[in-house]
């Protein structure tokens, strides 16, 4: 992940230089764990996403990640392989593993 859109997605959104560093470093590495479960509710009519200061950095910062490389990327669970996800929502229920984000627009 280049550094400079990580800059870039900082003038954009407006997340300090501290803590966008300190998200590519987790998703980038992948040793801290943060807050955020996405779980599917009312028989799959509701995506309800759970999460807490760096988790939302993160959601934020993967987003346009995808928007700045028009390309995709995921975010996993640490069972399966990744360490962007909580494997619980804030309830101890079962959350969602993957989540892909994808740019589709030009």
């Amino acid at each position: 992940m280049c550094r400079a859109k990580c800059v870039e997605v900082v003038d954009r959104v407006g997340i300090d230089q501290a803590t966008l560093s300190r998200r590519w470093i987790v998703y980038d590495q992948r040793m801290e764990k943060i807050v955020l479960s996405f779980q599917i509710t009312r028989q799959g009519r509701v995506i309800q996403i759970d999460c807490d200061e760096e988790g939302m950095a993160t959601l934020i910062a993967a987003v346009k990640k995808a928007q700045l490389d028009g390309d995709h990327l995921h975010l996993r669970t640490p069972s399966n392989g990744g360490r962007e996800l909580s494997e619980k929502t804030k309830w101890g229920e079962d959350a969602v593993w993957e989540v892909i984000i994808n740019w589709v627009g030009e």
